[in-house]
């Protein structure tokens, strides 16, 4: 999974009766023959004999290129090798996949009213958003369950309340006052890669 501005390494074999003269890797997005985006790496793989017919390969790939695709080229690339042997040219366009997410962003929850006040209610507010291939700046994330979490003192974190976030990224979720003093943050475990947390805003109970 590629989330924003990374290096990608990728090792690879080519093998060939005639043996290999060239190995060369690109990443695409949509169809080899008509790819909505395409990634090629900078410079020649590093290429090391094993054997008279074959070679292994090192190359690297570089998402900086990321910043002229869109925001629509997120999602399932494919890894393609073109080769060139004695006897003629070799490709293999689908020997790997890479998920390319838009990588998202909670802020600070804000959770009202403060105090709260035993039994009552609570309601958590923030935003969620995932960064813009296109240049601007992080856009609300649409559509997405963002989970509401309490901690006590120094006990794990407990799912109290989900919602869903507005075509803005913006989520409002209420729940029941916790019974004691504590702190609530914003969790979103939608995309790969792990949760996205927010940071924590602590409450006093009265």
């Amino acid at each position: 999974m590629v989330t924003g501005n990374q290096e990608l390494t990728a090792d690879y074999t080519a093998t060939d009766p005639s043996g290999t003269a060239a190995a060369d890797l690109v990443l695409y997005h949509g169809s080899y023959d008509r790819p909505t985006g395409m990634l090629a790496e900078p410079s020649r793989p590093v290429c090391t004999p094993l054997s008279a017919t074959a070679q292994r390969c090192t190359a690297t790939l570089s998402t900086h290129d990321l910043l002229r695709l869109g925001a629509a080229d997120a999602g399932t690339w494919h890894l393609a090798v073109v080769a060139d042997s004695a006897t003629g040219h070799v490709e293999d366009h689908d020997i790997a996949t890479v998920t390319m997410v838009r990588k998202a962003h909670l802020n600070t929850v804000d959770v009202t009213p403060e105090p709260v006040t035993k039994g009552g209610r609570i309601t958590a507010t923030g935003t969620l958003t995932h960064d813009d291939w296109d240049g601007t700046a992080p856009s609300g994330y649409a559509g997405r369950t963002v989970k509401l979490q309490f901690c006590k003192g120094t006990s794990s974190w407990t799912t109290v309340a989900t919602g869903t976030t507005d075509t803005g990224g913006r989520v409002r979720i209420g729940a029941p006052a916790p019974s004691g003093n504590g702190r609530y943050r914003l969790a979103y475990t939608g995309d790969p890669g792990g949760p996205i947390l927010s940071g924590t805003d602590g409450v006093t109970v009265r």
